[in-house]
Parts: structure tokens; sequence; C-alpha cells
């Protein structure tokens, strides 16, 4: 794993860590938030060549993180260094 990768991976423990102590968060926002940590994990073990074949991810991200601008700041901020790390890899 390269060091964009493992900053991912980082990033990605803390928003989970943040996801876990929200109370008020509600489920399928919570499934949300989780299936796309999962996507994103799945996809930082893929070569280039399998990336490319998933390129909705990083718009996918970005849905999600709107979805949380004005309610859960610090999701929206932790879920816009993935999205910058993610530019960063290319996908």
């Amino acid at each position: 794993m390269d060091q964009e990768q493992e900053e991912i991976a980082r990033t990605l423990e803390s928003l989970e860590k943040q996801l876990d102590d929200i109370e008020n968060l509600d489920p399928a926002s919570r499934q949300r938030l989780h299936d796309t940590v999962a996507g994103i994990r799945q996809r930082l073990h893929l070569d280039e060549e399998e990336l490319v074949e998933h390129e909705g991810l990083l718009e996918r991200v970005r849905e999600t993180a709107q979805e949380f601008e004005d309610s859960h700041p610090t999701l929206f901020q932790t879920l816009g260094r993935i999205i910058d790390a993610l530019g960063q890899m290319g996908i």
C-alpha cells in the first residue's frame, strides 16, 4: 500500500470512530456511510487497471459528504479529506 492509500486508510479509521460516536444519525444514513467506507476500503486494494472499472466511487463519496454537510460538519470534513486523497490517486 502506498502513502496515499495509507492516508486514506487512516482517515477511514477516523471516520468510522466518528460514526460510532454519533448517536443521532438515522439508520439509513449510518448504513450508507458504512457502505461507502467498505467500498473505499475494497478499492484501496485494486490496481490501477481495476480502479478504472470503479469510476463512480468518487461521485458516490461526494454525494454522501453533501448529505452530512449541515448536520454533521466533522463527518463532512473527514469525507472531504477522503475525496481529496482519492482524487490525488486518480480515482
